[in-house]
């Protein structure tokens, strides 16, 4: 089809935009949109984006075309869209639903319609070359880089545009509630699933913006080395047990714990896999979930999206014995799914090692995460919380 110019904002949709991308990916062919509604979700959790329930309305009732649709856009912060921009965020998740999601058996949204917009200098981060250089430079910079890249992409944004399966049919999992089991559980099934069917599979991994976990160690070792105070000041009430230990030991060693957890067996990797981002179909009893935002794809070990998973999901106070069945459970369902030579042992030692790269991720990404209210920040500080409660029990000296 003819490329569509994007709207820039969720307020400039209309019925004829949405009519024409859905008909040229022959979504709709009988009767046209007339009118839309637009009802913004996600408002409390989605930093880097901005995502409305579209409800359709069409000139004669069409009961063969979808009522309503999810729509994707960059955040609406231009400082932030900018972050998002110069990370390849969006144009990220337009190759995932584009050109790797077709070919997983997975249980996903139906993508209706993905367009990223051209750009003389392009997503800095989708360069896979320049952030090998990137990450091999001084430190300063490094830092210097971090400073000014997203300044510089910001005069090169590009508008981009996602719409999507509406999975109002299906139940949204709430990583703030009380935890609920039956959910976990499938969760865990269907991450190990997605890990089992790329487990070191060359077609998947030859996707160039599908970059490897080491690709940029440094650069968040710097990014965690800056962040680090305003972390502090900002959630130092919420770090329960030895924090600050745990980010001395993490400064010195987190491009390390990058590239072990970059090492094979490697596999897709979801890279926000939590509760918020799954839906549950309980009409259907396949104990598998709907998986969404892949914004933060990458290469590298299954065990970062478990650590990612459980750290944001389990109560801080759930004691270590009670933690350890759930990684059993994930590694059980691998071997179900067809990997082998890969040890319960081993499993629960790179799910240590991945939950200080989640806690490392986290550190260094503060200054991005900017919650829209108070409901994001008790979000955001309840995970910190719970990520740093799971690190309690680590022996630092033995992990690498």
């Amino acid at each position: 089809m003819d490329r569509l110019e994007t709207p820039r904002e969720l307020g400039a949709l209309s019925a004829a935009w949405i009519d024409s991308a859905l008909r040229g990916a022959n979504v709709i062919q009988g009767p046209g949109i007339d009118r839309i509604a637009i009802e913004r979700i996600g408002e409390t959790e989605g930093f880097l984006g901005a995502i409305a329930r579209v409800h359709l309305a069409y000139e004669t009732p069409d009961s063969s075309s979808p009522s309503s649709v999810i729509v994707k856009l960059p955040t609406e912060n231009r400082r932030l869209r900018a972050v998002g921009e110069s990370m390849g965020l969006y144009e990220r998740e337009i190759l995932f639903y584009t050109q790797l999601a077709p070919r997983l058996p997975l249980r996903l949204p139906r993508c209706y319609f993905a367009q990223v917009g051209r750009s003389a200098l392009g997503a800095l981060q989708m360069n896979p070359r320049l952030v090998a250089q990137v990450n091999r430079m001084p430190a300063w910079v490094r830092s210097a880089g971090i400073s000014f890249g997203p300044g510089l992409t910001a005069l090169f944004q590009r508008r981009s545009a996602l719409i999507l399966e509406d999975l109002g049919f299906a139940r949204l999992g709430n990583q703030a509630a009380p935890r609920s089991d039956p959910d976990i559980h499938a969760a865990l099934t269907s991450l190990a699933r997605i890990h089992a069917e790329c487990w070191n599979d060359p077609s998947v991994s030859k996707f160039s913006w599908l970059h490897p976990l080491d690709i940029n160690d440094r650069i968040f070792g710097t990014l965690l080395t800056r962040q680090r105070r305003r972390f502090e000041a900002r959630f130092g009430d919420s770090n329960p047990g030895e924090a600050g230990k745990i980010l001395d030991w993490l400064e010195g060693h987190l491009d390390a714990v990058h590239r072990r957890l970059a090492r094979a067996p490697c596999t897709l990797i979801h890279g926000d896999y939590r509760l918020d981002n799954l839906f549950f179909d309980d009409a259907r009893d396949d104990g598998l979930a709907i998986v969404s935002d892949w914004q933060l794809a990458a290469w590298g070990r299954g065990t970062c999206d478990l650590a990612y998973f459980l750290s944001s999901t389990l109560d801080a106070s759930l004691p270590r014995e009670a933690e350890l069945p759930y990684v059993a459970r994930y590694h059980a369902a691998l071997r179900e799914f067809g990997v082998s030579n890969y040890s319960l042992e081993e499993c629960q030692s790179d799910y240590e090692l991945a939950l200080l790269f989640v806690a490392g991720r986290i550190v260094s990404s503060i200054g991005i995460l900017e919650p829209a209210n108070e409901a994001a920040e008790g979000l955001l500080r309840l995970w910190v919380e719970r990520v740093f409660s799971r690190l309690r029990e680590i022996d630092l000296e033995r992990i690498l």
